[in-house]
Parts: structure tokens; sequence; C-alpha cells
């Protein structure tokens, strides 16, 4: 990502797809391969949310930040 990229705040779910497909792709096909794991750290934090939690707080912002293909700008 470039200095005028967006952060992971800001980005959309095209532009992370986008980079998966791209700058990041060999790291995205070991994930697929079963080279990586996700690891969600130990210890941060004692009230920290469980990762059923956690995965399905992302979800949900991936929902909620998906663009309407219908009103989407061409």
């Amino acid at each position: 990502m470039t200095a005028t990229s967006p952060n992971a705040t800001t980005i959309s779910v095209q532009q992370t797809l986008d980079l998966l497909d791209n700058d990041f792709s060999r790291m995205a096909q070991a994930f697929a391969n079963g080279e990586f794991a996700l690891w969600v750290g130990s210890g941060i934090s004692r009230k920290a949310p469980g990762l059923k939690q956690l995965i399905a707080r992302a979800l949900e912002h991936l929902r909620a930040k998906v663009a309407d293909p219908t009103t989407r700008p061409k």
C-alpha cells in the first residue's frame, strides 16, 4: 500500500479484495493452503471477546460496509 492508500478504518471491501488478488496474492494463496492460521492475541485483555464473537463482529462490520452494487457509481 502506498502513503495515499486507505488505512484499516477507511479501506473498502473491494479495495481489500483487490490487494489480496494483487499485492498480497502469495500470502492469500498460502493462507488458503493452510500455511497460516489466524491468531487473536492472548493476554491482551481479560475482557477481550472470544474468537466466535470477534468473527461475528468482523462479518457484521463487512456487511455494514459493503456497497450496494445497484447504487455504486460506474
